[in-house]
């Protein structure tokens, strides 16, 4: 691969090596195959997460003289996302919403109203509550900031259930978190 890259120059959609990693350590290669879809472009923008079309996963093989491709032999594999039954994923969700925390959490918000935004509608759907599970100093920080957000009531483009909801602020749409969702490996 070094003779490859010394040889020839990268150009954007012509030419372009892939990213790789070189390791024996399976926490590594999960991080490495979770990062795959939140590349950078070359401008440092963040690009759009690759369609199932065009991201396959990760090709696997052995470092070794004899880790030629050969059809039929199995010293390539292929790992997909669909097959590591504990991969997270993520949802980029947005806190529309707080709960005032209680005993040592008492002046901070203790939970939130997680929203995603849907483009279709325009509009941002209440997903979660949620109780973070920050450190007290991370905890103050987030209520800090989003003090500077509190609006009087929620706006128009907001869904929720207001049945289920009543929470004591409501945010101007500001703060981007990314949740994780692992997958129950007993259901």
């Amino acid at each position: 691969m070094k003779y490859l890259h010394g040889s020839l120059n990268e150009e954007s959609g012509f030419l372009q090596f892939p990213t790789a990693l070189i390791s024996s350590d399976p926490e590594e290669i999960q991080q490495f195959l979770l990062s795959a879809e939140r590349r950078l472009d070359n401008n440092g923008r963040r690009r759009e997460k690759m369609g199932s079309d065009s991201y396959e996963g990760l090709v696997i093989k052995k470092l070794s003289t004899d880790a030629a491709y050969v059809p039929n032999k199995r010293d390539w594999l292929k790992l997909k996302k669909d097959y590591m039954a504990s991969l997270w994923d993520s949802l980029d969700l947005v806190p529309i919403a707080a709960f005032y925390g209680c005993g040592k959490r008492t002046g901070l918000y203790g939970s939130f109203l997680l929203a995603c935004y849907d483009y279709n509608k325009d509009e941002f759907q209440s997903i979660c509550k949620t109780a973070p599970g920050f450190s007290e100093q991370m905890l103050e920080e987030l209520s800090a900031r989003l003090r500077n957000k509190v609006i009087p009531k929620p706006k128009p483009y907001y869904r929720y259930n207001a049945d289920i909801f009543k929470p004591d602020v409501w945010f101007e749409p500001s703060e981007v978190s990314e949740m994780y969702l692992k997958q129950d490996k007993d259901k």
